[in-house]
């Protein structure tokens, strides 16, 4: 009963100026099945989460998400991503951080610049997962960080399912 009454006010919820969510999108793109099968779990979990008003698990799963897309991407052609400039040293790209996902691929003109940037703001706020981070940096995570890290993931996923 609980999440037909949250589903409804999501709904209702117009005029907040909020992402429409309930949809299903398709990681197509994606070939790692695997990642896939993560993504496409995710991507409902972080429908849910807007709907229930959990701010912080949607910017932490937009985060993911993007990580796990760019790790993909990446990963079909890992001798070019560990030959970029900006790649680590650690030759295993599951075990880079977004940061070095975002750079490599923004070098690699695998992302544009300006959604990099994008991509950037969304994995500070995801470090929220660390609390000492959080109190360091006296972060706050409302409706809007939550909305934004949804549209960046949505504008990751449209300009790689091109």
């Amino acid at each position: 009963m609980a999440a037909c009454i949250a589903r409804l006010k999501a709904v209702l919820d117009t005029d907040k100026n909020i992402a429409p969510v309930g949809e299903r999108i398709e990681f197509k793109f994606v070939r790692d099945t695997s990642l896939r099968t993560i993504l496409e779990r995710d991507y409902i979990e972080i429908q849910k989460a807007f709907i229930a008003e959990c701010w912080k698990s949607v910017v932490i799963l937009a985060g993911g998400s993007i990580e796990a897309i760019l790790l993909d991407r990446l990963s079909q052609d890992e001798a070019k991503a560990r030959s970029a400039k900006c790649a680590p040293s650690d030759s295993d790209l599951s075990r880079w951080d977004l940061s070095d996902l975002i750079k490599v691929a923004i070098e690699l003109k695998i992302v544009e610049a300006s959604a990099g940037m994008l991509t950037d703001a969304i994995r500070q706020y995801r470090n929220l997962i660390h609390p000492g981070y959080e109190l360091r940096n006296k972060m706050s995570i409302d409706r809007l960080e939550a909305h934004g890290g949804l549209n960046i993931l949505n504008i990751v996923h449209r300009d790689l399912s091109r």
